[in-house]
């Protein structure tokens, strides 16, 4: 339909000089689609408003790859509120099975529009255009508390049905018994909110935000955390690309300190908890199955090994010295000895597990990836001596073990792969 069209049109514009003429024609082109793309939205005949969304989106990602400013200010702001109406929380079509389709175009075609509102690659000017004609944040801000909301929901899903109960909160007072094309629904949304998050956390976090946007994508890492704490129940497609999103996104405290003073120590208290989750995981996905609430044993499928792994390390490399140390007194400081036992091994599987990721990288020649594992051999050796207190009774050579690879993995990451 028009969606292609769009797409098929501009892709010919991709990467060729641009001239005036060519300019001025492709933005009477984006007018008129989108004032024929508005009326559909309006009218909503026979439910044709989803497919405009779907066809608003596949322009606004096209466009996005052309320099040239293309698409005016005010119509931007004018879909913004319409794909926002379309998928808000609040609204009273909130449930997913008034239109799911309609919904999830509306997801995506928001994540599409903040990715053309915040793109400031090839040295373009429509960036500094947006930003001053456009209450960027306040579309941002009101797109992560949609996608963060959906995700939510399907976390709240995954845990009743864990407890083997149907029941969710929709609202704040009240609660009934969703059925299952609902739950069906509800749980691809939250999908379709994550991929989105991925797309929009990986273009907004190279920009400085204001208070109130940099609080509402720290929401959503945080929904999206959720996910991966609740791994064992989550639907696996779900959990797949809330792992993905939060790869895509620098988790570095360095990172954070460099935007606003104060932010990181917020950070630390929850990346490092979460990593301590990963690991808990990854730990419990080679020495035993998880256990399920009902008693039963269900084991974490390849394809999320995969992806816990991968996640692992990113957050490995992503973390300061605070971060490890907070995951050092989650792992091993506990109240009763069996416990304390099990973060023991942990630890030693974390180190185990580090030279296998290690032994990898170099025999597919992943430089990038030797580095991560270089830096997360480097903070966790620092938190280890930082940390005295927490190491009492845990071999002193597993710590020395630590420092001395830290140490020895340098030399040998140099030149591989390139």
């Amino acid at each position: 339909g028009l969606g292609d069209v769009c797409t098929n049109y501009f892709a010919i514009f991709k990467g060729t000089p641009e001239s005036t003429a060519i300019n001025d024609e492709n933005k009477r082109v984006c007018h008129k689609v989108c004032e024929c793309l508005e009326g559909e939205l309006r009218s909503d005949v026979n439910g044709s408003s989803s497919m405009a969304l779907y066809a608003f989106g596949n322009l606004v990602r096209i466009v996005n790859d052309i320099s040239s400013l293309l698409l005016e200010p005010s119509t931007l702001e004018k879909f913004a509120a319409l794909l926002l109406r379309a998928c808000d929380a609040n609204s009273e079509c909130k449930s997913a099975v008034v239109d799911p389709k309609t919904k999830t175009n509306a997801i995506r075609g928001l994540s599409h529009l903040l990715c053309l509102l915040y793109s400031s690659t090839n040295g373009n000017t429509r960036f500094t255009v947006y930003q001053e004609k456009i209450d960027c944040s306040s579309i941002l801000v009101r797109t992560c508390n949609s996608l963060s909301w959906f995700v939510q929901q399907t976390v709240s899903i995954a845990q009743s049905e864990d407890n083997k109960s149907n029941a969710i909160t929709e609202t704040d007072s009240k609660k009934r018994v969703l059925s299952w094309k609902e739950r069906a629904a509800i749980k691809k949304l939250g999908w379709g909110a994550c991929h989105a998050l991925s797309l929009i956390l990986s273009t907004v976090q190279h920009v400085g935000l204001d208070d109130k946007s940099f609080e509402a994508t720290q929401q959503c890492i945080r929904i999206l955390m959720d996910c991966v704490v609740n791994l064992h129940r989550m639907n696996e497609k779900v959990a797949m690309i809330a792992m993905s999103a939060l790869r895509s996104v620098d988790l570095s405290v360095s990172r954070i300190s460099e935007l606003s003073v104060g932010r990181a120590q917020q950070n630390s208290l929850v990346l490092g908890p979460l990593i301590a989750t990963c690991l808990d995981y990854a730990f419990l996905a080679t020495e035993t199955k998880i256990k399920q609430s009902d008693g039963g044993d269900e084991s974490l499928s390849p394809k999320l090994r995969i992806q816990l792994n991968n996640l692992l390390l990113h957050m490995l490399a992503c973390c300061a010295v605070s971060d490890a140390e907070v995951l050092l007194f989650q792992t091993l400081k506990a109240s009763d000895n069996d416990s304390t036992r099990k973060g023991k091994q942990q630890l030693r599987f974390l180190y185990e597990w580090l030279k296998d990721q290690e032994r990898e990288a170099l025999q597919d020649g992943r430089t990038l990836t030797l580095e991560s594992i270089q830096k997360a051999f480097d903070t966790l050796a620092l938190a280890l001596q930082n940390q005295p207190d927490l190491l009492s009774g845990i071999d002193i050579r597993l710590e020395q073990q630590f420092v001395s690879h830290a140490n020895q993995i340098v030399p040998r990451s140099v030149g591989v792969g390139e």
